[in-house]
């Protein structure tokens, strides 16, 4: 037993096997900094990189966490580019490598559905329609696609930054990984940026913005 918990560590620290078997919303985290840090290279470059990124930690069977984060990462590039929110995700959907996956397709196919629903009750059909009515709760939880899903559903219905953060945190569950990719791109979308009245609640505002 020892030995093949050895063999399996051993497996895991080699590149590209490696990483938990983690399909979280955790990944939303690192595509802030990979846009940053490699956009300016191109969107070829900056894809690349957030698979590196995320796969170190989150490597699971289908890709899941690597495959959500490489598509929200080009809508994000796209948006901080200058191009508006929806026609980034139409661009994204048409051009990205992450559209071969059965995942992403599925995904999208939903989301496009669901436009028509607020952020709650997006969540409850989804959920509804992977776990059977009684555990569609389980949509709001930080596994993907679900909370890929609802934030495309936040990013495609709001224009405004702080609603769409109201409605974020009112669905519950896992609002702060989900509040982190919604928040990047409907940031970078508008002109003003982050609400001045909310920014001044950081605790390092000032070096936030210049962010």
């Amino acid at each position: 037993a020892e030995e093949a918990k050895q063999a399996a560590l051993e497996k895991q620290t080699v590149w590209p096997k490696m990483g938990a078997d983690n399909t979280m919303a955790e990944c939303f985290a690192k595509i802030v900094p990979a846009v940053m840090r490699y956009g300016r290279g191109g969107l070829d470059l900056l894809l690349k990189n957030v698979e590196v990124i995320v796969r170190t930690q989150q490597n699971c069977a289908d890709s899941k966490a690597v495959l959500v984060s490489q598509f929200l990462a080009q809508m994000l590039f796209l948006v901080a580019g200058g191009t508006g929110v929806k026609d980034a995700y139409a661009a994204t959907c048409k051009t990205s490598p992450t559209m071969s996956s059965e995942v992403i397709q599925k995904a999208v196919e939903f989301v496009n559905g669901s436009l028509d629903k607020p952020l709650i009750d997006c969540a409850k059909a989804y959920g509804t329609s992977v776990h059977g009515e009684e555990k569609h709760f389980i949509a709001k939880g930080c596994m993907n696609p679900h909370a890929f899903i609802l934030v495309l559903n936040s990013c495609l219905r709001n224009t405004s930054f702080e609603d769409a953060m109201r409605e974020n945190a009112r669905v519950s569950g896992d609002s702060s990984e989900r509040g982190i990719a919604i928040g990047a791109i409907l940031g970078a979308a508008s002109e003003s940026g982050i609400p001045e009245a909310l920014l001044a609640k950081c605790t390092d505002a000032e070096n936030t913005k210049a962010l």
